[in-house]
């Protein structure tokens, strides 16, 4: 359903999916990788696709549980890969470049997303599984309202542009970097661009409280990553049918909420 510059979506099942009331911990950022359920060979043989490698490195590639569109998937790291690589926070360059390898193996539909573990200031992402893993969406549109009107955009975001994969995580990693001195939660969007160069727009979080709608329910401030293309997915029917009835309204409440929980790279201060 489209409300203004936004997309709005709706998943029975989503909010019900393991780890998506987890406490808004302190732990940080870094916190070690716990078990979850991208662990064991069950979750391989009930929900992989087929396996990628690189570099010596393996990802599972599964199906989604709860899709936002038709083909959304996982590309989850082996739980018997070294405890260090794990976490769910990106901790190089190499990272981002394998990412980006299987964005352009997948083609110019798909765009890649990372969602980090929540920050030590309360800071989310929409991550609900410390587990490394990313997000490969086929989207059905072009563009999106970020490509649309993003002089406008109401999140503070930062894109990086290159034809070359490696200086493109350069790039992109020196942001992360500096996020991860704030401990706070980050997300990550990376695409292929039409010209054939790469996209990656990088969003720091913040923590926000979550907002109330009269008589349809809380809106979280956990926002799940794909809102930076203007795609959100909302926890009931309720909200979903206020958005309906009040576009207009909905529209300020989302921008407000991008302008909420995303941060300056340069913010001062870390709380925790």
């Amino acid at each position: 359903m489209r409300i203004g510059r936004f997309r709005c979506h709706f998943l029975p099942g989503r909010g019900d999916r393991p780890g998506a009331d987890a406490p808004k911990g302190r732990e940080g950022l870094l916190r070690p990788h716990e078990p979850c359920p991208f662990d064991g060979e069950g979750f391989v043989r009930e929900r992989e696709l087929c396996r990628l490698a690189r570099g010596g490195r393996e990802y599972h590639l599964v199906a989604n549980r709860f899709p936002v569109f038709p083909e959304h998937f996982v590309a989850v790291r082996p739980d018997g890969a070294p405890a260090s690589t794990l976490s769910q926070h990106l901790s190089g360059t190499r990272d981002i470049e394998d990412i980006v390898a299987f964005l352009r193996a997948a083609g110019p539909r798909y765009r890649a997303y990372f969602n980090s573990n929540p920050g030590a200031d309360g800071s989310r992402s929409g991550s609900s599984v410390n587990h490394w893993h990313f997000q490969l969406f086929a989207y059905p549109w072009e563009r999106t309202p970020l490509e649309e009107r993003a002089g406008e955009w109401p999140a503070r975001h930062l894109a990086v542009e290159d034809g070359d994969p490696s200086r493109l995580a350069g790039a992109a990693w020196r942001l992360v970097e500096r996020i991860h001195a704030l401990d706070a939660a980050y997300n990550i969007e990376a695409r292929e661009l039409s010209d054939g160069r790469l996209r990656a727009v990088v969003f720091a979080r913040r923590p926000a409280p979550d907002r109330e709608v009269p008589g349809a329910g809380t809106l979280s401030s956990n926002f799940g990553g794909c809102e930076m293309s203007g795609d959100l997915v909302l926890s009931s029917r309720p909200l979903l049918e206020w958005h309906a009835r009040h576009p207009e309204a909905a529209e300020r409440l989302s921008e407000e909420r991008l302008r909420e929980t995303t941060r300056a790279i340069d913010e001062p201060g870390r709380a925790g």
